[in-house]
């Protein structure tokens, strides 16, 4: 008569058990992709932020290309990365001053700074900003003429009716303006 009894109590033991591990086990598939979805977003924020990357290098090259001048109050450029990530960056004149340190009094410093968005999937965005100084050295060659450009010596340009050389960038200071995203 008690061994039926061990029996039953046997079964039910069992039951409660295998119920106790389905719980644990889904319990830890929910977990698993929650961290998933986590790893994606983080991933997501990453590329946004190189995306915004690339705008502040796209735009320092027109800028140490000529394309951003002196008297520009903003200019935006725009691209799109092989990824599928894209970016907005918007280039300000910031003014021409003396040289940061380290130049000659004869050099000037036209000021500008870079506000670069990147955007990514599930609406992950990043914004950084650069400030830069393109340094340029003194007038050379050529002689000005009211009303006439000047006449430049090879190797020299013309920019802004002054014969100069070109000039070159000078980073001053970086920061991430905001990061969004899911």
């Amino acid at each position: 008569m008690s061994a039926n009894r061990q029996t039953g109590a046997a079964l039910v033991i069992c039951l409660m058990l295998l119920s106790v591990l389905t719980l644990l086990a889904t319990s830890t598939l929910g977990t698993a992709a929650i961290a998933l979805a986590l790893a994606g977003n983080d991933q997501y924020q990453t590329r946004a932020f190189e995306a915004a990357e690339a705008g502040i290098e796209r735009a320092i090259a027109v800028i140490a290309a000529g394309g951003a001048t002196p008297g520009t109050i903003a200019s935006t450029i725009a691209g799109t990365l092989a990824s599928g990530d894209s970016y907005e960056a918007v280039i300000r004149m910031r003014g021409t001053t003396a040289p940061p340190p380290g130049y000659l009094d004869t050099f000037t410093a036209e000021h500008f700074e870079i506000e670069s968005t990147g955007t990514s999937l599930r609406d992950a965005q990043t914004t950084l900003v650069q400030g830069l100084f393109r340094v340029q050295p003194p007038a050379v060659g050529g002689e000005t003429t009211p009303g006439a450009p000047p006449a430049c010596l090879p190797g020299i340009e013309l920019r802004l009716n002054l014969c100069v050389e070109t000039g070159w960038t000078v980073r001053t200071y970086w920061r991430t303006a905001a990061a969004a995203g899911t």
